[in-house]
């Protein structure tokens, strides 16, 4: 029912916004001004998302109370994810009060935006109009407010951490990479030049496309996924039992010689020698495989995308001398701090 959201026509708009969303990030920068690349993306992937689903039904005042309290909710989603019996959420400590307020205030928030939408019979591309009009093939029936609630809740967990945590190793890589750097602005500016980045451009920057490839292998921002048995499964000479839940890691799966050489190298052009496809399945999966994987995974590439042309045509990004950069493993595998300093990129 959400598919329509994520339709190459929804997304080509959706670009339009991203751009939008970068340059007037970017355009706060200084030259030499130490940057926190890791908050950064974060600023701007929640402001990607909030304008892609709530467009311009959300007036400035709710984008912003919207952005502070995700942050609070998601958090606290990644916790009780892998806490074994809801044990942790039990219990009354500060991190469930602050959870219970925020998510309590945040679903009033988008059921504040939602009455705005029928009230004032707001159509549009965002996310939350398509939501609003989606109807059930079979039965006509619409999403509750409820359902609208918890996939908003989702899509913004799924779009903006993860995708946050990858763009911040990217720019890592690519600063301790010269040559990589080199190929990527040589490539934007033959294929692109001056003009403005499209959701067609997604495709048309192979060199690019390898990058955000082979950042999502080496530095795959998630630890573990979690999947539930269905029906009786044999896996690795064991037996799992209908209704049992299987953890897997995609990290450590993509780090594994076997099927990547030199795993621990950054490497663009592995995926020349030994493209996806040529990988046994489920080998290469960063948005996940079969038919649940991430239904935003057009979307991520284009955000991504965006973000890699929009700001390296502008800036060139180094950690500051002697910078030791650690894997901190928890919802996602963020860096433990990512600053940089910003220099105008050379044309």
């Amino acid at each position: 029912m959400i598919k329509p959201a994520f339709h190459r026509r929804q997304l080509k708009g959706y670009t339009d916004v991203m751009q939008d969303v970068v340059l007037e990030k970017i355009a706060e920068w200084q030259p030499g001004q130490e940057i926190a690349i890791d908050k950064e993306m974060h600023v701007i992937t929640l402001r990607i998302l909030a304008r892609t689903m709530f467009g311009a039904g959300v007036a400035h005042e709710q984008a912003a109370e919207l952005a502070g309290l995700l942050p609070v909710v998601l958090k606290s989603i990644m916790w009780r994810t892998v806490d074994p019996g809801d044990l942790l959420s039990r219990l009354p400590l500060p991190m469930n009060r602050r959870f219970a307020d925020a998510n309590a205030r945040l679903r009033e928030a988008i059921n504040r935006v939602m009455r705005t939408y029928r009230s004032q019979h707001i159509e549009g591309g965002d996310m939350l109009s398509m939501l609003l009009a989606a109807r059930d093939e079979e039965t006509g029936a619409g999403l509750t407010d409820e359902e609208i609630c918890d996939q908003i809740v989702a899509v913004t967990m799924a779009g903006s951490e993860t995708a946050a945590t990858a763009m911040t190793w990217m720019f890592y890589e690519l600063a301790r990479s010269p040559d990589a750097r080199h190929r990527v602005a040589s490539e934007i500016g033959e294929v692109l030049g001056d003009q403005a980045v499209t959701f067609g451009d997604v495709e048309s920057l192979p060199y690019c496309r390898r990058v955000l490839q082979e950042v999502l292998r080496l530095r795959q921002p998630i630890m573990v996924i979690s999947r539930r048995a269905t029906t009786s499964v044999r896996i690795g000479g064991g037996h799992l039992k209908p209704g049992t839940e299987l953890f897997y890691s995609p990290y450590a799966v993509f780090r594994d010689p076997r099927y990547f050489p030199d795993p621990l190298r950054f490497d663009p052009d592995r995926w020349l020698r030994a493209p996806a496809a040529s990988l046994p399945r489920g080998t290469y999966t960063p948005f996940g495989g079969g038919p649940r994987h991430c239904i935003g995974e057009q979307f991520a590439w284009a955000m991504m995308t965006v973000v890699l042309v929009e700001i390296s045509r502008r800036w060139r990004l180094q950690p500051p001398p002697g910078l030791k950069v650690r894997e901190m493993p928890w919802a996602t595998i963020n860096p433990s701090s990512m600053p940089m300093i910003a220099s105008p990129a050379v044309t």
